[in-house]
């Protein structure tokens, strides 16, 4: 791989392009972590076979289901080629949380908090949408939200 800079005062935003004899697993990475440094993810929507580019603080939550990772929206479902953990990683940073093995979600989007059985949580979403914390998580939930008391 070769990279190359070019410095000019004439332009007044970055613009990246790469050139390459076909569109492999590795130049897709390379766009990928360059979409995540704008803030965005590129996800697809298999109903009408095209790939889309989401703005990050559009997702709501993330879920792996049958080692297919899922990414919600308000109104949409996409399907994602990132494994969950790199996800996470992505999106470290980012205000989203881990809420049990196969989940991560936004915090912004988080409505309302409830303890359930067995030291798990209940997260209420904006949309009304329940999602379960699992008791391995709960207690970092509620330091990133605020509602756990220092040293108890």
């Amino acid at each position: 791989m070769k990279i190359n800079i070019n410095v000019d005062e004439q332009f007044s935003d970055i613009e990246v392009n790469i050139n390459c004899g076909e569109l492999t697993d590795d130049v897709e990475q390379i766009i990928a972590a360059i979409r995540m440094s704008s803030k965005q993810l590129v996800v697809k929507n298999t109903q009408l076979g095209e790939s889309v580019i989401l703005d990050i603080k559009d997702i709501e939550y993330v879920e792996a289901i049958d080692r297919k990772c899922f990414v919600y929206t308000e109104n949409h479902v996409f399907e994602t080629s990132y494994k969950l953990y790199e996800l996470e990683s992505m999106l470290s940073g980012m205000k989203f949380c881990k809420v049990s093995k196969s989940c991560l979600v936004s915090l912004k989007f988080i409505s309302s908090i409830k303890t359930e059985m067995n030291h798990r949580l209940r997260l209420t979403l904006k949309n009304k949408e329940a999602i379960i914390v699992s008791r391995q998580y709960a207690e970092t939930i509620k330091e990133q939200l605020g509602v756990k008391k220092n040293g108890k």
